[in-house]
């Protein structure tokens, strides 16, 4: 995983999402599977596993919080990558 302070383009600072040429090591589908920083439901920025787009809107994810995976979208909002959960499970402030 790469340093959220070197310069690529999807670094805002505070949320950052690697390339989706990560997924793809040396051209295969061995690892496809990348990582973000973002914003979840409850206000804390969390290290997210996210896949490959399967909109043009939202990449499919999931954080584990408390030992608990949660599941749900990555999306951009005005910059800022957010976390919204999907499920019956919802990251909460503790």
């Amino acid at each position: 995983m790469r340093d959220p302070s070197d310069n690529y383009s999807l670094d805002n600072g505070r949320t950052w999402i690697e390339p989706e040429e990560f997924a793809y090591p040396a051209g295969s589908l061995a690892r496809s599977r990348r990582h973000a920083m973002a914003e979840c439901d409850d206000g804390i920025v969390r290290k997210i596993l996210i896949g490959i787009p399967n909109t043009a809107f939202s990449i499919p994810g999931r954080v584990k919080v408390k030992r608990e995976s949660i599941s749900g979208i990555l999306i951009n909002d005005n910059g800022t990558f957010r976390f919204s959960s999907a499920g019956k499970k919802q990251a909460r402030k503790y």
